[in-house]
């Protein structure tokens, strides 16, 4: 399998679980997310994009941007993973927009995934 399959079967089963990244509480901010619920009534929003700019996104229903990694601050939509204790940041500043952040979050975590499967692929040559 090439580093970049392995990648995203990595990405993929990482976004499955919630173990090792959880989307942080929304700070000063109403918590429950936009994902699932019930109701659906003519208040309802929109469904969130699932995919933008060629990455599948993190949706996550315990999230209040509705997108894993994904808070909002000061008007500013700001990106964390999370991953072995490790915790990375995303662009200073933030994002005008929850998607526009939870696209750097994919992005975050494919480039992660596609390291640690290069990383074992050559572990698995020597």
């Amino acid at each position: 399998m090439a580093p970049l399959e392995a990648a995203l079967a990595v990405s993929e089963a990482e976004s499955d679980s919630d173990a090792d990244v959880d989307a942080l509480p929304e700070e000063g901010g109403e918590h429950g997310g936009r994902g699932g619920g019930a109701g659906g009534g003519a208040d309802a929003a929109p469904p969130l994009p699932e995919e933008s700019g060629g990455l599948r996104l993190h949706l996550s229903g315990r999230s209040a941007s509705g997108y894993r990694g994904v808070t909002s601050r000061g008007g500013r939509y700001h990106v964390e993973v999370r991953h072995g204790g490790v915790r990375l940041r995303g662009a200073a500043g933030g994002h005008a927009t929850a998607v526009a952040a939870a696209e750097e979050y994919a992005r975050l975590r494919l480039e992660r995934a596609t390291r640690e499967a290069a990383a074992a692929a050559a572990q698995q040559q020597q």
